[in-house]
């Protein structure tokens, strides 16, 4: 039996997501963690990450999912799979109402160790 740990790396600096990812690899066997990050905004901040940034909580960190796979890897965790946003809405949007968007710019991941 695990624990599952979710979080949400876009609020937090690399030191603390590094710190989150340490201490949950001490988890005993077979714990999950539940990670929603956003990738590099590229050239142009997206009008989420403005939103959200505005109501004082910005976007402190970005990752390629190689990147943060592996910081997780190399943290101890075997099993990596990510849920890209085309899956989500394939697995969980596709009866949504029109006017509830996909989310497209949150990657989300679960890691077991």
């Amino acid at each position: 039996m695990g624990i599952c740990f979710p979080i949400r790396l876009a609020p937090l600096k690399e030191e603390a997501i590094n710190a989150v990812i340490n201490s949950v690899a001490m988890f005993p066997e077979g714990s999950e963690i539940v990670l929603t990050f956003v990738r590099p905004p590229g050239n142009s901040t997206s009008i989420i990450a403005q939103s959200v940034a505005n109501l004082g909580e910005p976007w402190l960190s970005h990752f390629e999912p190689g990147e943060i796979e592996a910081k997780l890897r190399s943290a101890g965790f075997s099993q990596v799979e990510f849920l890209a946003p085309a899956d989500a809405e394939t697995r969980y949007f596709r009866l949504r109402p029109k006017d509830l968007p996909v989310p497209e710019q949150t990657n989300i991941l679960s890691a077991i160790r």
